[in-house]
């Protein structure tokens, strides 16, 4: 009598092996081949000071916002934020690529736009866009 597995057990064998191996390699090749998720590179915008006004209870800021980026729109509220507090456009401006627009900042609390000399960021409320930010002096 032989001792050892029978040809039906050594075939069965065979075959989980391979199908085991089909599957480790279908899902090493398929990780490989998958594409990988481009890094959000943010709109790259401009700022420049056209008018900075104040009258008593109000202020008014008004600037050339220009959007740097060659390919997409900006699409996004504009705020500014200096050491004296945050002032916010009142439209959603849409400015297309390598384009610029006047943005008025029609601030309610006076002392924001008030000081000459502080430098203000101009930034983005958009969580769709990613949006840098940009500087200007008043």
């Amino acid at each position: 009598m032989r001792k050892g597995i029978s040809p039906i057990v050594a075939v069965v064998l065979l075959i989980a092996i391979a199908v085991i191996a089909a599957v480790g390699l279908y899902f090493w090749v398929g990780g490989l081949a998958t594409k990988q998720p481009t890094p959000n590179t943010p709109i790259v915008i401009g700022a420049q000071k056209v008018t900075c006004t104040t009258q008593p209870g109000n202020a008014n800021v008004t600037l050339l916002v220009q959007n740097l980026d060659a390919s997409s729109h900006l699409t996004s509220r504009l705020g500014i934020i200096g050491d004296n507090g945050t002032c916010w456009n009142s439209t959603t401006v849409n400015i297309g690529p390598a384009n610029q627009e006047s943005v008025t900042f029609d601030c309610d609390t006076p002392n924001v736009a008030t000081t000459s000399g502080i430098t203000y960021v101009v930034y983005s409320d958009s969580t769709s866009q990613s949006v840098s930010q940009a500087q200007v002096v008043c």
